[in-house]
């Protein structure tokens, strides 16, 4: 008797915990979960919109203005980089600075919360309102805490707008009408994304009146959201036209989606892989518990109606701005589920309203949610769209993809898969009430293993980009230098980009960035340098220290080096020692021709290392060397074996340059992966 006392007095004591203190514990929780997957990041790897942001933050920390290589960079939302932008202001050392960034992501995402459990209490009890809330906050995407991305600040954006939508629609004043558009406006200056709102605004009240059966003269109550939405479209097309700028300048860096031509059949077929993939990113249950509610409407409650209304409208227009954007980027065939996850909290709630109206399933409207919601993963193109180009966008298909690598067959994993899926579609069909619960404690698992893979994916990305840095401290260059300098980095297309990023987000004096070839693919600011005769780079500005990598080294002492890179003190005006001009970017090979300058040449000799490949040539090949026309020395160089030649250099007006010309063999075979191309010999000086 008395431990059956004991227990009702803990069940009652646990009841009796307020809400708002369990939503508290829920945010510091996730708080500190997201503390310790941040610090399992070591580097930025979402390149170049880290390197972006944490340029912005850097410049809003020391100006107040947003730069980025000490240039107005204005086309990014600014509210992100000023959130973060104390963490630079702080610390010195910008890798500390970067840990801070990562706790404050820690503290804003798990926000989210209360805007979730305010938006579940309008249609839940409180203690299904506060495991709503929780279940929101372990979407595999909360991994972005990790990463310094838009999405740590959007998360709660998102949430409040949603919350506020609903709240025009149950009582559409003029207060609640501009709180709604202020909200969004504000959600704009954080991601341009924003901008699918206005369209759920004026989506939800339509979608309302459908769900109640309620005649269209019912939309009188909405004018006030309605004229809102206007102001909101007007306002900003009037000030653009006022500046001479289009709409479409509003949306920065995205402001081609405005000048691109959509297809029709192709958005559609897009807009069908993204709501396959939203529905497989929350487990099936919940998509399925939702057409439920849809497809039951006009028998609910009408609180549970708004919510629909809203919950429809928002999911439905974002996953239509992410189909859309998908559609338009020929070149990076993946689901962009980073644009739409946010409506996944509000399947989440939808899969708690329909437990708590005691699973409602009609049977012919029941077989129908739950056949949709199982099948629709089963038009994923798994062949091709389970490749690394997931990792940093579409994390429900990163375990399939694992799975794919280990079973090497997409036809298996399409059976696992789909399989999978229909068993999910059939527990919404089967599971007894009063098992009911046992649904959202599957699909947060299902949430928790997706997390998982994910965590570990991303884990692994963020060390293989810390590694290009070798292994030196990642601030190697703000050590050794004065903390006024300015390092000129010469980008020459050589060595990977990631090199040259890493290394730009991690040290503060890193900065202006020029390219002697072609810019770095980033779309970041970048002034060119052409190298005169005598070697002198023009365009580049007087600086006490250069940063570059062996194909192209400056004129001075080496201070140090950093993966591909080596730090120089220089002499004004910069001039470069050595340039080769030849290789493949990131290869030791060259095509039929390499030319060779040293400058500022007296006289001596090159030593030079030429090679082949046994396993793509079974002929020697001839290098011919030349100097001003004349012939230096020709050499046979096997397939299986290098030739060291030592070459004299020969100045003429200050400048030593040998040519090289290979007469290039027969290829054997050419390697999966690689562009056709003629492969010359390898190179390696010195």
């Amino acid at each position: 008797m008395a431990v059956r006392a004991r227990q009702r007095a803990a069940a009652g004591a646990a009841v009796r915990v307020p809400a708002w203190a369990a939503v508290g514990g829920v945010a510091v929780a996730a708080a500190l979960l997201y503390y310790l997957l941040g610090r399992q990041i070591v580097a930025p790897w979402i390149l170049t919109d880290e390197l972006i942001y944490s340029e912005m933050a850097k410049s809003f920390a020391s100006t107040g203005h947003l730069y980025v290589r000490d240039v107005p960079f204005q086309t990014t939302p600014p509210l992100y980089p000023a959130v973060i932008s104390p963490a630079y202001a702080l610390f010195d050392h910008v890798p500390d600075a970067y840990v801070a960034a990562k706790v404050i992501n820690a503290l804003v995402m798990p926000l989210t919360a209360i805007p979730l459990y305010l938006l579940s209490r309008r249609v839940l009890s409180p203690a299904f309102a506060v495991a709503a809330a929780a279940l929101g906050l372990v979407v595999p995407s909360v991994l972005y805490s990790g990463t310094l991305m838009t999405e740590n600040l959007f998360f709660p954006a998102f949430a409040v707008v949603a919350l506020l939508l609903v709240l025009g629609l149950e009582r559409p004043t003029v207060a609640r009408s501009i709180a709604l558009i202020a909200a969004s406006a504000v959600a704009f200056f954080v991601r341009a994304e924003a901008l699918g709102f206005l369209p759920a605004i004026v989506l939800a009240p339509l979608l309302l009146v459908l769900f109640r059966g309620s005649g269209i003269r019912s939309l009188r109550a909405y004018l006030p959201l309605y004229a809102a939405t206007a102001i909101a479209v007007v306002v900003p097309a009037i000030v653009q036209l006022a500046r001479g700028r289009p709409m479409t300048s509003l949306f920065g860096r995205y402001s081609f989606v405005g000048t691109q031509h959509y297809s029709v059949s192709d958005v559609l077929r897009w807009l069908l892989y993204h709501v396959a993939e939203i529905d497989l990113y929350v487990g099936v249950i919940p998509f399925a518990a939702l057409l439920v509610l849809v497809l039951l409407a006009r028998e609910l409650p009408e609180r549970t109606q708004t919510f629909l209304a809203a919950a429809v409208a928002l999911a439905a227009c974002f996953v239509a701005v992410a189909a859309a954007y998908a559609s338009a980027l020929t070149f990076v065939h993946r689901v962009h589920e980073r644009y739409m996850f946010y409506v996944a909290p509000l399947l989440l709630i939808a899969l708690f309203v329909w437990i708590e109206l005691g699973l409602p399933r009609p049977r012919r409207r029941a077989i129908a949610a739950a056949a949709v919601a199982a099948l629709l993963p089963a038009v994923l193109p798994l062949g091709w769209m389970l490749t690394v180009r997931v990792v940093s966008d579409t994390l429900a298909l990163i375990p399939w993809w694992r799975l794919d690598v280990a079973l090497d067959s997409a036809a298996w994993t399409r059976v696992i898969l789909v399989g999978a899926c229909v068993a999910a579609g059939l527990l919404v069909l089967l599971v007894p009430r009063r098992f009911r619960l046992l649904l959202p404690a599957l699909v947060g698992a299902y949430l928790l293993v997706v997390l998982s893979f994910t965590e570990r994916q991303w884990q692994e990305s963020s060390r293989a980009a810390r590694a290009t840095l070798g292994n030196t401290q990642s601030d190697w260059i703000d050590r050794r230098v004065p903390g006024d300098a300015a390092v000129a980095l010469l980008y020459t297309g050589h060595v990977t980009p990631i090199v040259l990023w890493e290394t730009e987000f991690f040290n503060r004096a890193a900065g202006p960035v020029y390219y002697l070839n072609e810019r770095d693919p980033g779309d970041l600011p970048t002034a060119r340098a052409d190298v005169a005769d005598n070697g002198r780079l023009v365009g580049v500005a007087p600086t006490r220290y250069g940063l570059s990598d062996a194909v192209a080294t400056f004129a001075g002492p080496q201070l140090g080096s950093g993966g591909a890179l080596t730090l120089y003190r220089l002499k004004p005006p910069p001039h470069l020692h050595t340039l080769v001009d030849g290789l493949y970017p990131g290869e030791t090979w060259s095509g039929p021709r390499l030319r060779y300058n040293r400058f500022d040449c007296a006289g001596g000799r090159l030593a030079v290392t030429l090679g082949s490949n046994p396993r793509l040539f079974i002929s020697p090949k001839t290098v011919t060397v030349t100097a001003r026309g004349r012939l230096v020395r020709r050499a046979s160089v096997p397939p299986d074996r290098p030739v060291q030649l030592t070459l004299p250099l020969r100045p003429s007006a200050g400048t030593c340059r040998l040519d090289f010309a290979v007469r290039p063999a027969p290829l054997l075979t050419i390697p999966a992966g690689t562009p056709p191309r003629p492969l010359g010999a390898t190179f390696t000086f010195g």
